[in-house]
């Protein structure tokens, strides 16, 4: 798995992934762009899955959104105050919504879109 982790000139935090995601990086990779986010004081990120192979069990997505809230903490980032757009092909989708659901129902603010724009344009409302 790799994964391109950088700030986009729009004023978000963006993570990248390609080859096989099973999370297993997971925790390097938050914490990454939890520093990130930090050092550019934004609390917007988009996370593009498109070019990537999802490899996960609904039981391992259900416990994510608590593993992704642990990892940014220790960058003292405190995920319900980032809002994640997570943009993902639409073979992955009914993955990536059950892990939106269980996020929201965490308090997290996570949206998943099949389309790149209008992802970008919900993570730059106001709202």
């Amino acid at each position: 798995m790799a994964c391109s982790i950088y700030y986009d000139d729009n004023g978000f935090v963006r993570l990248e992934f390609s080859g096989i995601f099973d999370a297993s990086d997971g925790g390097e990779i938050v914490r990454e762009a939890a520093a990130l986010l930090r050092e550019k004081n934004s609390f917007r990120l988009l996370t593009d899955f498109r070019n990537a192979t999802v490899r996960l069990s609904f039981g391992r997505v259900y416990n994510l959104p608590q593993m992704v809230r642990a990892w940014a903490g220790e960058e003292e980032m405190f995920i319900y105050q980032i809002k994640r757009a997570l943009v993902t092909p639409a073979r992955y989708f009914d993955v990536f919504h059950f892990y939106e659901n269980v996020a929201v129902n965490r308090a997290q603010r996570l949206k998943v879109f099949l389309d790149m724009d209008e992802a970008k344009a919900w993570l730059l409302a106001e709202n």
